[in-house]
């Protein structure tokens, strides 16, 4: 049978006439400016300890107080449980209704997390349930829970609308390890990089790696005295690599100038002036070949050093790595495409 597939201005169209009927409701969420989250964890003797309002966060701070189960397999009174009330922010990623119930996951910057909704709790307020979409964001406050499934969550007991998404986003289907359609068009996901991140997680920590190894190169190049520098950008010659550059115009000087492609001539200037170690990480742009694997404009890390050889520097590259997989790994070794590399 021919799967029938709605237009995406019928999708977007409907997705407006939900936000009217929000705003009729006087819930706007376009006029929410600020919403503030919190979360806590309230303990039987009275005391109270304040934990990030992130889903991770609130998921751990649950498990490491959860009643344990006797030997005969119950649970400590409700009195006696230590209590996590939160109020967390995030974007809709699924959503099953069920009539007086519903659940939904939202994420956030550090994972994903259920909510429970129940009209009972919600009231009036629980008609926008039915109003909201895959890619709204919400805001909710309740406590943490563990379902009869076993899925640790938030019972819901305010919901907030935040943002509502007018345009369908292609989130796909998960299944443990399994993937079914999402946004799988490669062409698509680098023009349009804030669609990819919304839905492929992987891309998300790749970039948060990227900049996790960003800053551990410059504690590795800061913590052996080198000297974080920026060079010209604009320059007159285009040297120190063998590539076409882009020229520009300065119209103040009458003159042409090249983007750089390479960091090098003006940071051996830096040598040359006394400055014994120095680095910069830095863009450069090449006007050649573009693909999913080439990008005209790069970021490009440089080192130079007064009275070193190559065996130095080979010895300081080698350090650098190590350096940086520590500090993502915790070790010199890591899993690359199902091989382990030891460096």
């Amino acid at each position: 049978m021919e799967e029938h597939l709605i237009p995406e201005d019928e999708l977007i169209q409907t997705r407006i006439d939900k936000l009217e009927q929000m705003r009729s409701m006087g819930c706007d969420p376009f006029a929410v400016e600020r919403y503030e989250r919190w979360a806590v964890v309230d303990r039987p003797d009275g005391s109270r300890q304040c934990i990030e309002p992130y889903s991770t966060d609130v998921i751990s701070a649950y498990q490491a107080n959860e009643p344990a189960l006797s030997d005969q397999g119950a649970q400590a009174e409700p009195a006696e449980v230590a209590k996590v009330n939160v109020s967390l922010a995030g974007r809709i990623v699924s959503l099953r209704e069920m009539g007086k119930a519903s659940f939904a996951h939202i994420e956030d910057r550090k994972g994903r997390i259920q909510l429970y909704l129940k009209k009972d709790d919600l009231g009036d307020k629980y008609e926008l349930v039915g109003l909201l979409d895959l890619g709204d964001f919400v805001g909710v406050e309740g406590f943490i829970f563990r379902t009869r499934t076993g899925e640790v969550s938030v019972h819901v007991t305010r919901l907030t609308v935040l943002a509502k998404a007018i345009r369908p986003i292609p989130f796909g289907k998960e299944k443990g390890e399994q993937h079914w359609y999402g946004l799988a068009d490669v062409e698509q996901r680098h023009r349009q990089r804030y669609l990819d991140l919304i839905v492929n997680s992987d891309v998300r920590r790749t970039f948060e790696n990227r900049s996790r190894i960003v800053r551990a190169i410059r504690e590795f190049y800061d913590g052996r005295g080198y000297l974080e520098v920026e060079t010209p950008v604009l320059q007159s010659v285009a040297g120190g690599a063998a590539a076409r550059p882009f020229e520009t115009y300065h119209n103040a000087l009458e003159h042409e100038f090249h983007l750089r492609i390479s960091l090098e001539l003006y940071l051996k200037r830096l040598i040359v002036g006394g400055l014994e170690r120095v680095y910069e990480i830095g863009r450069v742009f090449r006007n050649e070949g573009i693909s999913t694997r080439h990008n005209p404009e790069f970021t490009l890390l440089e080192s130079y050093e007064a009275y070193a050889n190559l065996e130095d520097v080979m010895e300081l590259v080698e350090e650098m790595y190590r350096h940086v997989c520590r500090t993502l790994y915790g070790g010199t070794t890591f899993e690359f495409e199902g091989e382990t590399i030891d460096l």
